[in-house]
């Protein structure tokens, strides 16, 4: 009854992140494995409620993607954090999209890094007064330390009056820079975070079971 929940959630991830480095195509097996897992099967109680344990007393998953925690935004589509902040996370639907939401999140691998403005290209230019830092120049400037060094590579570590900079306007973005494979032993790292010794082989199982 989940399995088209799973798919369409997984084909979004797939369509959106298929371009970024080293991402894989996420294995349906694994994350009805997850469900199962999580949940007990469709006789347990969880099945109608948490079936992924979202949102569970003392649960730090459900924290992250609350609190955009974790970078847990890039992640998220608007529509699941808009879910994620209005709904009860004991909707059986949202609780198995968060738990995809949160395997992601826990994947990615992610770097701030300067970024030039696409809505302004130009080459601006600064002259260095006293008391100038590359900092103060790259926030009245609206550009960023990464730029004035990589536009100016010969200037030094210090800074003379009278000296000329030349900068693009720029800004800070977190990108994605990779990503963790998504295995059994990755859950039980980072979804179950250790608690069951037993978990990568209950996942591995159940997969089985379903391939």
């Amino acid at each position: 009854m989940y399995d088209k929940t799973i798919q369409t959630e997984l084909d979004e991830y797939q369509r959106r992140f298929a371009s970024t480095p080293g991402f894989s195509k996420l294995s349906f097996a694994l994350f009805k494995a997850l469900l199962l897992t999580e949940s007990g099967g469709p006789t347990s109680a969880a099945w109608n409620t948490k079936p992924c344990q979202i949102g569970n007393l003392g649960d730090p998953g459900y924290a992250v993607l609350v609190d955009h925690a974790e970078n847990s935004a890039i992640i998220m589509s608007p529509q699941l954090q808009a879910d994620i902040a209005s709904k009860p996370i004991n909707a059986p639907i949202l609780n198995i999209r968060a738990a995809i939401a949160l395997t992601l999140v826990k994947a990615a691998l992610f770097r701030r890094q300067s970024e030039v403005d696409a809505t302004d290209q130009s080459l601006h230019e600064h002259i260095v007064i006293k008391g100038d830092s590359f900092g103060r120049i790259s926030r009245t400037e609206r550009t960023t330390v990464p730029e004035i060094k990589l536009s100016n590579p010969t200037v030094g570590a210090n800074l003379k009056p009278k000296q000329k900079l030349n900068f693009h306007r720029a800004h800070m973005v977190t990108q994605i820079t990779g990503w963790r494979p998504i295995t059994p032993q990755f859950l039980a790292d980072y979804y179950n975070g250790g608690g069951d010794p037993l978990y990568a082989e209950k996942i591995s199982f159940v997969m089985e079971k379903i391939q």
